[in-house]
């Protein structure tokens, strides 16, 4: 789950690190050149394999979470996603100027409140490894 986790975030990082380089290639190459192309394949593949990492990491958790081995509260499965999803709604309503960076940012924040919900909730399992 972690190894998921890891990789989710650093493709997501590489994703965003593309759109420096990007600008060059359309300054120099035009929006048209092979270099903007091959630029544009490469932000593809990284957010399949973001999503494919993001998904593959939720599924054990929730393996995990549901089957009692995770040594966070089952309710966090169930509850997380409503919450998230509902707010995510709310944030739209929000009047300027907070309303657009925090629906702009509202993964981040989804995150860090995932986090936060893991950290208070958890309990430490006995023999993990043994």
């Amino acid at each position: 789950m972690l190894a998921s986790l890891y990789a989710f975030c650093l493709l997501g990082v590489l994703e965003h690190g593309v759109f420096g380089p990007l600008g060059f290639a359309i300054r120099d190459c035009g929006p048209h050149g092979s270099a903007v192309s091959n630029i544009f394949k490469l932000i593809d593949m990284l957010t399949k394999a973001e999503i494919v990492g993001w998904g593959l990491g939720s599924l054990i958790w929730i393996y995990l979470t549901l089957r009692g081995k995770s040594g966070v509260s089952r309710w966090t499965v169930l509850l997380a996603p409503f919450v998230t999803s509902w707010l995510d709604k709310v944030a739209l309503w929000v009047p300027a100027p907070l309303g657009m960076p925090l629906w702009g940012g509202w993964t981040n924040l989804t995150a860090a409140s995932w986090f936060a919900v893991l950290v208070l909730t958890y309990k430490i399992l006995g023999n993990l490894g043994a």
